[in-house]
Parts: structure tokens; C-alpha cells; sequence
């Protein structure tokens, strides 16, 4: 079974829109009911091969805007590298899903 590939524009702070082709692969959030701050991570796979992280900043607190960026990741050693930064309950979600992208 081949997956869906599709278009994406991933918006990034300061950066031009990362524009590609490709699937999603995993998503997840840190988001709980009484959180006015959370972390939302997306991981897709361009036709390439390559991984992109994308990393979503939300508020819902006045004063204070969302922020993004997605990075192209080389090697699993780079997609470690950017989960060594955010929540560790969100890279061990994550964790399932990166298990089966190097292939």
C-alpha cells in the first residue's frame, strides 16, 4: 500500500513558507483541558525521503501570539537533536511513530 502524498506549506517565523511534497507521519500535542499554552508537533516525510519537523507554538492568553518553525532534518541524529528541546511527554508520543522513519 503506497501513501497519499501531499502538498504542504508549513508556515515558519521570520522564513519563507516550507513548501513540499510529502506525508504526514505523526502528530501530536501537548494541549490538556485547563492549558492556555501548549506544543503541537507534526513529523512528515517528503518524496525524498527527507523529515520535517514542524513546531507549533499556541496560546490562548491576551497579548501573546502563536509561533512556528519546521526545520528539514538530515539524519536521525538531527530529528534527536530537536526533540532534545521540547516537552518530553510530546517526544515520547512522537516516539512511536519515529521508530518505523528510517527506512
Amino acid at each position: 500500500m503506497t501513501a497519499q502524498m501531499n502538498q504542504y506549506s508549513i508556515a515558519r517565523d521570520g522564513q519563507r513558507n516550507l513548501t513540499f511534497k510529502g506525508e504526514e507521519l505523526a502528530f501530536v500535542t501537548s494541549r490538556t483541558n485547563n492549558g492556555g499554552r501548549w506544543t503541537e508537533l507534526t513529523l512528515y516525510r517528503t518524496v525524498g525521503g527527507k523529515l520535517i519537523l514542524a513546531e507549533i507554538g499556541v496560546t490562548q492568553w491576551q497579548d501573546e501570539h502563536n509561533h512556528s518553525t519546521a526545520d528539514v532534518l538530515i539524519n536521525e541524529a538531527d530529528l534527536i537533536r530537536h526533540l532534545e528541546y521540547n516537552d518530553f511527554s510530546l517526544t515520547k508520543k512522537l516516539g512511536g511513530s519515529v521508530r518505523n522513519c528510517w527506512k
